[in-house]
């Protein structure tokens, strides 16, 4: 995707910023079970136990995260990362607006269908602020998709 025309996407300091509260999150419960280790076995099983669940919950957010801030949309089309663990991986995926063939919007989640494939867009983590990223999405879209 060329970036030399009007495109909208994210700003890249909201996705390090959400990044940024999910790792300190796990960086405290860690620090919480080596403090817990000092007072015996049974505090530092309890210990584990919520670093497990917690960076297991702030993990996954954090991928979500990294998803839905990965959105970028222009004139051409519609580009994003891969969904989960394999957004690490695998290439950015893009879809030109002529195959894109069904659209979903509900509330600040707008989909949009390749297929099966899926590229979600959440308008309240957009650049320009939920009503004008609205606006400009309905006039990226072609005539076939703005009259859903």
């Amino acid at each position: 995707m060329s970036t030399d025309r009007a495109h909208l996407g994210i700003r890249s300091w909201v996705s390090r910023g959400l990044l940024g509260v999910c790792v300190s999150v796990v960086v405290v419960v860690g620090i919480s079970v080596l403090a817990a280790a000092k007072h015996g076995p049974e505090s530092m099983y309890v210990g584990i136990a919520a670093f497990v669940i917690v960076g297991g919950y702030f993990g996954w957010l954090a991928l979500r995260v990294r998803f839905l801030c990965s959105i970028l949309l222009s004139e051409e089309g519609v580009s994003q990362l891969a969904e989960g663990l394999k957004g690490l991986f695998a290439p950015r995926r893009f879809a030109l607006w002529s195959e894109i063939t069904d659209i979903s919007m509900e509330g600040y989640k707008v989909e949009l269908f390749r297929g099966s494939e899926k590229f979600v867009v959440n308008v309240a983590l957009m650049n320009s602020g939920v009503e004008r990223s609205l606006v400009r999405l309905k006039e990226l879209l072609p005539s076939h998709l703005n009259a859903s």
